[in-house]
């Protein structure tokens, strides 16, 4: 009996060989299904940083889906972002599905991803080991992915991703009363919301 199957092993092992080495010639060996994505215009709900700040969200997740996702080829010409920037809202400040697929489908998109940047919220929260905890000072900011599917109108993904940092008291007061723009706490909360909405939206797609 253990012949026979030593026997039968033998003559299943070519044949998983070769099937192997013609999906390999067929299809290389490396991953080949990319999904093109691209981005619409990001939304600064906050009003925090204005235009700066939002520029930097963007450019920030776009680096980030450049470097750690294989799976996806993040298109950005010209013609693409101005296709995606006329695309009309809804009364509610929703995008339009429907009108978001016809250019999407032109430009052999597979999903348009929409960023939103909530309200920043100043709250005080004790931390530290019990008996030593300590009043921190914080910078909330509330962050908002939707990722559009081309071919079905569906939304894939709608998440929403609040980051925190400690800030001294004189940034803290600053950004209550608002009351100037600190590129030092706006870097810090995008590299800890943009690892987030990263992962999540290269697991998603």
């Amino acid at each position: 009996m253990i012949a026979s199957l030593y026997f039968v092993g033998c003559l299943f092992l070519p044949g998983c060989a070769t099937t192997e080495k013609i999906t390999a010639d067929i299809l290389g060996k490396g991953p080949t299904l990319s999904k093109k994505i691209s981005f619409l215009p990001p939304v600064n709900g906050s009003g925090y940083g204005g235009e700066d700040f939002q520029r930097a969200a963007a450019a920030q997740l776009r680096a980030f889906l450049n470097r750690r996702c294989d799976n996806l080829r993040i298109m950005d010409s010209r013609n693409i972002l101005k296709a995606l920037q006329d695309i009309p809202r809804l009364p509610s400040g929703q995008i339009d599905n429907l009108a978001l697929a016809k250019p999407g489908r032109v430009f052999g998109l597979s999903a348009v991803v929409n960023q939103t940047i909530g309200q920043m919220e100043c709250l005080t929260e004790k931390r530290g080991i019990w008996g030593f905890r300590r009043t921190c000072r914080l910078a909330r900011l509330s962050f908002r992915a939707r990722v559009y599917d081309i071919q079905t109108t569906a939304i894939l993904l709608d998440e929403i991703v609040e980051e925190d940092v400690e800030v001294s008291e004189y940034d803290w007061d600053n950004i209550k009363t608002a009351n100037g723009y600190n590129k030092g706490i706006a870097s810090r909360l995008l590299a800890k919301m943009t690892d987030k909405t990263g992962n999540i939206i290269c697991e998603r797609l």
